[in-house]
């Protein structure tokens, strides 16, 4: 647990600067160019159709307006404030599950105690014999999707690394922990 703990501490210390200056660059985007460019692009593909003969006058709006709204401010802020909000109840469940997990690893047996507390002795001796056999194998389940998680952070990394992309830890440390989203 304690393994556990320093390895998210240790992450969380590197992703955090990371992420607080890739946020600093989302703020510095001029989304008013950014449209503008778009509209630019959508004109000369409307030139591109015309030339072509073919009738793009109902597209040209539609597409205009998808961008407007994917562009909007309303839209970036309900983003972040989701983010925001998602990480904050990451954050809520983590501390939960480690403080749980501190009072169970603390006293050794009281799961035990609270299984043999609530069932009948048949049905708690049956547990108490399979228990074990669930706690080696959900150890190995989790020593297997830090394995994995930790492979794919490498190949992640080294890969946009070498072809000099400048946020590859924090894409990579995001592409190791949405690999793991199938699996909970």
């Amino acid at each position: 647990v304690i393994l556990l703990l320093s390895i998210f501490v240790a992450i969380t210390s590197v992703v955090i600067p990371a992420l607080a200056s890739e946020f600093m660059v989302l703020t510095k985007i001029d989304f008013g160019r950014v449209y503008q460019s778009m509209l630019e692009q959508l004109f000369v593909l409307q030139k591109w159709f015309t030339s072509v003969q073919m009738d793009v006058g109902s597209l040209e709006d539609k597409i205009e307006l998808t961008i407007s709204k994917f562009l909007s401010l309303n839209n970036a802020e309900s983003t972040i404030s989701s983010i925001l909000g998602g990480l904050g109840n990451l954050a809520i469940a983590l501390f939960s599950i480690v403080f749980i997990l501190f009072f169970f690893l603390k006293e050794e047996n009281l799961l035990n105690r609270i299984i043999d507390d609530y069932l009948n002795k048949e049905n708690s001796e049956h547990l108490n014999h399979i228990l074990p056999k669930i706690k080696k194998t959900l150890f190995r389940y989790a020593i297997g999707l830090l394995l994995q998680m930790t492979g794919i952070f490498l190949i992640v990394f080294t890969g946009l690394s070498i072809i000099g992309v400048q946020s590859a830890l924090l894409i990579a440390v995001f592409a190791a922990f949405i690999n793991v989203i199938p699996y909970i």
